[in-house]
């Protein structure tokens, strides 16, 4: 007289249980059919077939430490540029000193090599997709000061620029 009612020769709770549990085998397979919807922040490189996708991650930025050089391998030509800030997916770079915007950089080329020479780091080497290029409105900082999408990070060199980026934010 005090046991549960059955149904089938399993009580309410057991069904209860089976249902649920069926439900999230729907549930796991429906959402492995869907594809995520990508974040705002995540671009696809403008040359690429669009299965590819760009490694950026907008967590937070940090003042890159002085002397840290970001250098541009594009075309025969090779330029060092100061970063001004870095973050996990992307980094802000004084290119120019001159008031005037470079012919050959434009917004959307790509950077074929991109080596990062942070503050007591080994060199990391990228892609990156030229984001802007604008000019700068602090009169202590004058020039060109161009965004910097890094792009096709190997899974190692991006564990240590999040890692160095984390860092970062923690001393300041």
């Amino acid at each position: 007289s005090t046991a549960d009612v059955r149904w089938a020769g399993l009580t309410p709770a057991q069904w209860g249980c089976i249902l649920m549990f069926m439900g999230g085998i729907v549930l796991f397979f429906y959402s492995r059919q869907q594809p995520p919807d990508p974040p705002t922040s995540e671009k696809k490189n403008p040359e690429s077939t669009g299965s590819e996708k760009s490694d950026r991650r907008n967590w937070f930025r940090v003042v890159a430490p002085p002397g840290s050089q970001a250098i541009l391998h594009e075309e025969g030509m090779v330029r060092v540029a100061p970063i001004l800030d870095i973050s996990a997916g992307g980094i802000s770079i004084l290119l120019a000193t001159t008031s005037e915007d470079p012919e050959d950089i434009k917004t959307g080329s790509l950077i074929e090599r991109l080596e990062l020479r942070l503050v007591g780091e080994h060199p990391l080497s990228a892609m990156a997709i030229v984001r802007s290029a604008h000019l700068s409105s602090n009169p202590d900082l004058p020039g060109l000061i161009c965004g910097l999408e890094l792009y096709r990070l190997s899974g190692p060199v991006r564990s240590r620029l999040i890692h160095y980026v984390i860092q970062r934010e923690r001393i300041l």
